[in-house]
């Protein structure tokens, strides 16, 4: 079991159009349910995969949900999400 798209805003997945501006904050114990996920994750255009670890930091992830929906909410938009900076590109997952 993994815990994936918690972060991101279901109208990006309606603007079929467009590059998603977020990263995709995945967790779980199972290496290869991850390595299977993370491939088909990355053909959705301008989603970066960004393995967070175990399975139980799927709770942190769920929390920042809220968060994001109230900064949509505030801001009149509903793109909001997240981006992880500072990590080397060739070691993200």
């Amino acid at each position: 079991m993994i815990c994936a798209f918690n972060n991101i805003s279901q109208t990006w997945f309606m603007q079929l159009d467009e590059e998603i501006d977020c990263d995709c904050l995945i967790c779980g114990d199972d290496r290869d349910a991850k390595a299977m996920v993370t491939p088909l994750i990355e053909k959705i255009p301008g989603l970066r995969v960004i393995d967070c670890g175990a399975l139980e930091r799927a709770s942190i992830i769920e929390k920042i949900t809220p968060l994001l929906i109230g900064l949509n909410i505030r801001n009149k938009c509903q793109f909001g999400g997240i981006r992880i900076t500072g990590l080397d590109k060739g070691r993200v997952c």
